[in-house]
């Protein structure tokens, strides 16, 4: 399956599931999964992941063992600015630092 029919693939069942009105972000981690392993052999998603120094990210990308990104999966009519800015101010009150 070429890049473009995967990511209509993805899109597609978003917005099937998105539609019944109901469903909230866990419902989107299968398709972001399927979406994230797409490319084959190379780095992996984890789901779930145990919590770490960063938090607990609804994925990890890693290749092998080596941890090269993070992923978050989030309600579609949500605003993603305004999640970011509360994540900002909330981990900056912490003490911790939030790398974007």
């Amino acid at each position: 399956m070429g890049p473009m029919s995967i990511v209509a693939a993805f899109t597609s069942e978003v917005q099937h599931a998105f539609k019944t009105g109901i469903v909230r972000e866990h419902a989107y981690r299968p398709v972001l999964r399927d979406l994230l392993k797409a490319p084959g052999d190379g780095p992996t998603p984890v789901n779930d992941p145990a919590k770490s120094e960063v938090g607990t990210p609804d994925f990890i990308i890693v290749n092998g063992d080596t941890p090269i990104g993070r992923v978050e999966a989030k309600d579609i009519n949500l605003d993603i600015c305004a999640i970011k800015a509360r994540a900002r101010s909330s981990k900056t009150a912490t003490g911790q630092a939030l790398r974007t």
